[in-house]
């Protein structure tokens, strides 16, 4: 965890929830349909104990990662069943 890369890593996360987190305040999502990050940032609002700041994260960045590997598992999955 403290290596180089890693700090790059943590680095790019923390800019990652920065920006969304700007983005994402009641006044600018006012006519826009709520989606993850504004049902997490409600929950660290009602109930910081449950969901605490410095897990946001994580719980933003974890459906990023997961999208990663959930789309190269079909591309092989589509490549097995189509490939002769």
């Amino acid at each position: 965890m403290r290596t180089p890369g890693m700090r790059r890593k943590t680095k790019v996360i923390d800019t990652l929830l920065d920006r969304i987190q700007s983005v994402h305040t009641p006044g600018q999502r006012s006519d826009c349909p709520r989606d993850l990050a504004d049902d997490l940032f409600s929950l660290d609002r009602s109930d910081p104990e449950f969901l605490p700041e410095s897990n946001l994260g994580l719980a933003v960045s974890s459906p990023l990662i997961a999208r990663v590997y959930l789309g190269d598992a079909l591309g092989f999955a589509i490549y097995a069943r189509v490939a002769p």
